[in-house]
């Protein structure tokens, strides 16, 4: 068993071990010495030509930073060594002096190569905690150097990088912390649909984490994010209605400092917005007794709603018309949640389709399933017979202050009377929603663990 070190460490080991022989101390200061049998001696030379020998210059060079030298020799030794005991120490040594001079991407293929040779050798530990160095410096937007001048961005391979690591060192703490990165990459980049299924996957992989509360809220409002980038199906707001819920469940005190409530409040908002918006859908296409069933079903569920109101001016505006649903869709929902001031937080949550006679007769037939009612619900008609006043897409939203509190209830100020623009609506509420969603993502940093969160306010 023996202990090697270099020069300036053997120096001042001497110092403090052999006081007094200083002078033992210049003619060794070239030298590297060796603890062997409790005492230190000077190290052999290393000889040229032997798998010993060329280990111990690769590991001089790595010791004084000549990284060329170091890839060189690394190059020739597995030439000359193939499956030699050190093969793998070399391998790593060459990627770590890639990585000093700056070659990141060339760096993960000597670590790589010496993953797939020894996946649990003495030195797998080491490089994995490289690769994900590397994978680090590509989110940061250090450059991938193909052909030593071509220089192109890398955050893809980043990304995978991290993700190769979670396959390789399942349940690792190194595991965790790439798939945590992933996730809050994806967030942060507002790429909403990949930092929720990143999220879901972490929570898979890591039930027992104490970060799952963190977690699960960030899955939540990316799920909602889905719906405030994309073109604003309802299903993403009925998944985060659900993950909401949920979370303020299990972990109450956070869902409290989060301010959840007001969250799911401006969900249930945004649900009867889309219910409303079908049935000015089918009043614009001259279908009046379709756009009668749908303000009925805004009445039903969302009538706490400003949509409810505005539902009931519709109707009598439509005069004396029968609520009829369009050809193939139910009469009523089924599994229709109720509103989120009285949803009971246990556990998913469901309640029994409606029954009312004015709207579900006994011979309307349910769908198989909620999500193919939803998917059928929402009509998607040609771009020219869209109403004149919802765009065709959506201006993307520019940066405003963070406010000081989030209201309670997020109340959006609509008249009561007459018909009401759909952007105009849309614009409030998705602004409320983006402002709840900002004000939650701070009151959650992603290094402070849940004991460490706002407190309820």
């Amino acid at each position: 068993m023996s202990a090697r070190f270099t020069p300036m460490t053997r120096n001042l080991a001497l110092l403090l071990i052999a006081a007094g022989t200083v002078a033992l101390a210049g003619p060794l200061c070239a030298q590297e010495m060796e603890w062997v049998n409790g005492k230190w001696v000077v190290a052999s030379q290393p000889v040229r030509g032997t798998p010993a020998g060329e280990l111990a210059l690769i590991r001089q060079y790595a010791d004084r930073h000549q990284s060329s030298s170091v890839v060189n020799a690394a190059d020739r030794f597995l030439k000359d060594y193939p499956g030699e005991a050190g093969s793998e120490e070399v391998m790593l040594l060459a990627g770590e002096a890639e990585i000093q001079r700056g070659h990141y991407w060339q760096a993960y293929g000597w670590f790589e190569k010496q993953l797939d040779a020894y996946g649990a050798g003495e030195f797998s530990q080491r490089a994995l905690q490289r690769e994900f160095d590397v994978a680090e410096a590509f989110l940061a937007g250090k450059k991938r150097i193909v052909w030593g001048f071509i220089y192109l961005p890398a955050k893809d391979e980043g990304l995978d990088i991290l993700i190769k690591i979670v396959d390789r060192a399942p349940g690792s703490n190194l595991a965790e912390k790439a798939m945590m990165r992933v996730a809050d990459y994806h967030f942060a980049q507002r790429d909403y649909a990949e930092a929720a299924e990143a999220y879901d996957r972490y929570q898979q992989l890591f039930k027992t984490s104490p970060r799952m509360p963190y977690v699960m809220h960030r899955a939540a409002l990316a799920t909602l994010g889905t719906f405030l980038s994309t073109d604003n199906d309802e299903i993403p707001l009925i998944d985060a209605e659900q993950r909401f819920l949920i979370f303020k469940n299990r972990y109450p005190n956070e869902a409290q400092a989060a301010d959840v409530d007001s969250i799911l409040t401006l969900i249930h908002n945004l649900r009867g917005e889309k219910l409303y918006e079908i049935g000015v859908y089918y009043q614009k296409v001259k279908r009046p007794q379709a756009a009668a069933f749908y303000f009925n079903l805004v009445i039903e569920d969302f009538g706490d709603t400003q949509w409810g109101g505005l539902a009931k001016t519709q109707l009598l505006m439509l005069g004396d018309v029968k609520p009829v649903a369009p050809k193939g869709r139910p009469m009523a929902p089924p599994q229709r949640r109720p509103a989120a001031a009285t949803q009971p937080a246990i556990g998913p949550v469901t309640t029994q389709p409606t029954t009312s006679a004015a709207s579900q007769p006994t011979t309307a037939k349910a769908p198989e399933s909620e999500t193919e009612w939803i998917e059928d619900l929402v009509p998607r008609p040609a771009v020219t017979t869209k109403p004149a006043t919802r765009p065709t897409t959506r201006p993307t939203p520019k940066p405003r202050p963070l406010p000081k509190t989030l209201p309670a209830t997020a109340p959006i100020k609509l008249p009561t009377t007459g018909p009401v623009s759909w952007e105009t609506v849309h614009q409030a509420a998705t602004k409320a929603v983006e402002e709840a969603m900002t004000q939650a993502a701070k009151n959650s940093p992603a290094t402070a663990p849940a004991s460490q969160k706002a407190k309820p306010k």
